[in-house]
Protein backbone atom coordinates (compact mmCIF):
# COMPACT_ATOMS: atom_id res chain seq x y z
CA UNK A 1 0.00 0.00 0.00
CA UNK A 2 1.45 3.49 -1.00
CA UNK A 3 1.79 5.85 1.41
CA UNK A 4 -0.73 8.32 0.05
CA UNK A 5 -3.16 5.60 0.63
CA UNK A 6 -3.37 5.95 4.00
CA UNK A 7 -4.92 9.30 3.94
CA UNK A 8 -6.63 9.04 1.30
CA UNK A 9 -9.53 9.02 3.01
CA UNK A 10 -9.61 12.19 5.20
CA UNK A 11 -9.46 15.98 4.28
CA UNK A 12 -6.18 17.06 5.27
CA UNK A 13 -5.99 20.99 5.91
CA UNK A 14 -4.53 22.66 3.07
CA UNK A 15 -2.06 24.37 5.58
CA UNK A 16 -0.33 21.33 6.44
CA UNK A 17 2.89 20.64 4.90
CA UNK A 18 3.60 16.86 4.19
CA UNK A 19 6.99 15.98 5.52
CA UNK A 20 7.13 12.74 5.16
CA UNK A 21 10.25 11.10 5.03
CA UNK A 22 11.32 7.84 3.43
CA UNK A 23 13.10 6.30 6.26
CA UNK A 24 10.36 6.83 8.15
CA UNK A 25 7.49 4.02 8.90
CA UNK A 26 4.59 6.53 8.41
CA UNK A 27 3.64 9.52 6.39
CA UNK A 28 3.24 12.69 8.70
CA UNK A 29 2.26 16.52 8.69
CA UNK A 30 3.72 19.46 9.98
CA UNK A 31 0.42 21.55 10.67
CA UNK A 32 2.83 24.69 10.64
CA UNK A 33 5.71 25.88 8.23
CA UNK A 34 7.62 26.87 11.18
CA UNK A 35 8.21 23.58 12.95
CA UNK A 36 8.66 25.15 16.34
CA UNK A 37 5.23 26.76 16.34
CA UNK A 38 3.38 23.78 14.72
CA UNK A 39 2.54 19.74 15.71
CA UNK A 40 3.70 16.45 13.70
CA UNK A 41 0.95 14.50 12.49
CA UNK A 42 1.87 11.18 11.76
CA UNK A 43 -0.67 9.09 9.69
CA UNK A 44 -1.21 5.11 10.16
CA UNK A 45 -2.97 3.13 7.64
CA UNK A 46 -6.84 2.45 7.65
CA UNK A 47 -6.50 -0.62 6.97
CA UNK A 48 -6.19 -2.57 9.66
CA UNK A 49 -3.98 -5.67 8.50
CA UNK A 50 -1.44 -2.59 7.65
CA UNK A 51 -1.75 -0.93 10.46
CA UNK A 52 -0.67 -4.24 12.29
CA UNK A 53 2.35 -4.87 10.56
CA UNK A 54 3.43 -1.19 11.20
CA UNK A 55 2.99 -1.30 15.02
CA UNK A 56 4.94 -4.63 14.64
CA UNK A 57 7.52 -3.00 12.70
CA UNK A 58 7.41 0.15 15.57
CA UNK A 59 7.67 -1.75 18.53
CA UNK A 60 9.27 -4.85 17.94
CA UNK A 61 5.98 -7.06 19.01
CA UNK A 62 2.61 -7.67 17.25
CA UNK A 63 0.31 -6.34 19.85
CA UNK A 64 -2.58 -4.29 20.38
CA UNK A 65 -2.77 -1.72 17.20
CA UNK A 66 -1.17 1.90 17.97
CA UNK A 67 -3.36 4.84 17.68
CA UNK A 68 -3.76 5.61 13.84
CA UNK A 69 -3.28 9.36 14.18
CA UNK A 70 0.33 10.21 16.70
CA UNK A 71 0.34 13.72 17.21
CA UNK A 72 3.97 15.56 18.60
CA UNK A 73 5.15 18.50 19.68
CA UNK A 74 7.30 20.42 16.90
CA UNK A 75 9.48 17.66 14.54
CA UNK A 76 8.41 14.61 16.36
CA UNK A 77 9.57 15.88 20.03
CA UNK A 78 7.41 13.77 22.29
CA UNK A 79 3.70 12.44 21.56
CA UNK A 80 0.96 14.36 23.16
CA UNK A 81 -2.34 13.33 21.53
CA UNK A 82 -3.40 10.23 19.87
CA UNK A 83 -6.53 9.28 18.81
CA UNK A 84 -8.17 6.72 16.19
CA UNK A 85 -10.58 9.73 15.01
CA UNK A 86 -9.28 12.23 12.81
CA UNK A 87 -11.56 15.00 13.74
CA UNK A 88 -10.62 14.51 17.37
CA UNK A 89 -7.07 15.59 16.13
CA UNK A 90 -8.17 17.85 14.36
CA UNK A 91 -10.12 19.71 17.63
CA UNK A 92 -6.49 19.18 19.24
CA UNK A 93 -4.74 21.10 17.02
CA UNK A 94 -7.08 23.68 16.62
Amino acid sequence: MDWKDYYKDLAIPSNWVDVSYGNDVLPSFQTSKDDLKGFHVFIDSYDESVRADNTEECTGQRQELMPRFSVSKEYGEGEVFNSNDFNEVLRFID
